[in-house]
């Protein structure tokens, strides 16, 4: 389930198709939640993070 439906919504409006410091917000947010500090919680998606998600490279 994306972060922000998992009570982690950081967004005013949104989101959208681009990621934006909203969606580092709120995924910062939903890695604190799962017990994550420093820079494994700092918004930004890892490789660990990323690669399950099978997001087609561009």
């Amino acid at each position: 389930m994306p972060p922000g439906r998992r009570g982690c919504s950081r967004y005013e409006e949104g989101p959208s198709p681009d990621w934006s410091e909203a969606d580092r917000r709120s995924y910062a947010l939903w890695r604190q939640k799962q017990g994550f500090s420093g820079k494994d919680a700092d918004g930004i998606p890892g490789k660990v993070t990323w690669d399950p998600l099978k997001v087609p490279k561009s």
